[in-house]
């Protein structure tokens, strides 16, 4: 779509407009558009758990993993011990040694969607974490990168998007995903995330990104 187009939708919040206008993410969309029953318990009675699962929190171990090396490449440091932080944790959060025994009943279980258990998935995150940014066409330009903005002046919307990569004027938005399996492709053509998240670009930068990636 053309940028010209969306531009006049778009614009960064004001004070007044906190005070004023209803704030989403795409999370929260998202819960809507499944189950509105789940959405009005959610965010309008309050009603959240605090539980937490082995997908969740080694979900959060990946993401900070790739966050790391992305901004030591930045500096050009040496990310060699990010194995250590993948192992021991790091910020907060559980590495693989304790997070195996927290969920020693699940760990080496194989799940049907993959066919494989959590010792098979994190190899493959290493290779992941070997070969991920590791490339001279994109540079990595921001991680973990929090944005808002004003939709149609009916609404912010907000978040965090995983990693935005640089090439030249040119932008890539990435969502690193540890899920069982691949996304189906009816989840990719239309990706409510991946279009909040250009016009953040849009309205951060003033351009569109060329790409969108689930990693």
């Amino acid at each position: 779509m053309n940028e010209e187009i969306l531009k006049p939708y778009i614009r960064k919040v004001t004070k007044e407009d906190k005070k004023i206008l209803p704030t989403f993410s795409y999370s929260k969309m998202e819960v809507f558009k499944t189950c509105p029953f789940q959405y009005d318990k959610k965010y309008n009675g309050k009603m959240r758990t605090n539980d937490t699962s082995i997908a969740l929190e080694l979900g959060s171990l990946c993401h900070y993993v790739l966050e790391m090396k992305g901004k030591m490449l930045q500096d050009e440091v040496d990310y060699d011990f990010l194995k250590n932080i993948e192992i021991y944790g790091a910020d907060g959060l559980l590495g693989t040694k304790e997070l195996k025994k927290k969920y020693w009943e699940e760990w080496y279980v194989k799940d049907n969607a993959s066919g494989m258990n959590y010792d098979q998935k994190m190899k493959i995150f290493d290779d992941v974490v070997h070969t991920e940014m590791e490339t001279d066409n994109w540079t990595p330009f921001l991680f973990e990168h929090g944005f808002e903005f004003v939709w149609n002046n009916r609404c912010i919307i907000h978040g965090f998007i995983d990693r935005v990569d640089k090439r030249g004027n040119d932008f890539k938005v990435i969502d690193y995903k540890t899920s069982k399996k691949v996304y189906d492709q009816s989840k990719l053509s239309t990706s409510l995330q991946f279009g909040i998240y250009c016009l953040a670009i849009l309205n951060e930068f003033g351009a569109l990104p060329v790409e969108s990636m689930y990693r």
